[in-house]
């Protein structure tokens, strides 16, 4: 049951806004710019893989009835407004409820990401009930990470997705 409202969050390398397992959520208002790229995990690269994999998305949420709008997100290296189930991420299902509306998002690699990380759950019943309206989505489906070929995003494995909606 909380609110953010009129925040400015520039130059944060990891995630802005994480509200996992959190429900009745509303971020309204606010400005996220360069964000993102925060050093992951450094490997032993592979012929298709980097040795260096990149994080960071701008607003994750993982609950129901939350409320992302009147936003303006821009030049953003990973996933601009995720929501995200499975994995390390979270086993709670369903999100019902959830709206992401009025949304101003430029220069972002995946403006708009929502996914399901557990093979088990159907896509169906983790994400019912869904509302996606009014956004506008502009000059995306890259990064700003775009010119740093040693770097990878885990969210979109063997490159990015060029995705306004993913």
């Amino acid at each position: 049951n909380c609110v953010l409202d009129n925040i400015c969050i520039m130059y944060n390398a990891g995630t802005a806004v994480s509200m996992t397992n959190y429900d009745n959520c509303t971020i309204q208002n606010c400005e996220f710019g360069w964000c993102g790229t925060k050093l992951e995990v450094v490997f032993e690269p592979e012929e298709d893989e980097p040795g260096i994999w990149t994080d960071g998305n701008v607003i994750q949420l993982i609950g129901s009835d939350c409320t992302v709008k009147n936003n303006y997100l821009h030049d953003i290296d990973g996933g601009g407004i995720v929501f995200e189930l499975g994995g390390d991420i979270s086993d709670r299902v369903p999100f019902v409820g959830n709206t992401i509306c009025g949304n101003l998002i430029e220069r972002c690699g995946d403006p708009i990401y929502i996914r399901n990380n557990d093979p088990d759950e159907a896509v169906e019943a983790a994400f019912g009930e869904m509302i996606i309206d009014d956004n506008y989505i502009i000059d995306t489906g890259y990064g700003w990470y775009e010119n740093q070929p040693s770097y990878i995003n885990p969210a979109f494995y063997n490159g990015h997705s060029q995705n306004a909606l993913n």
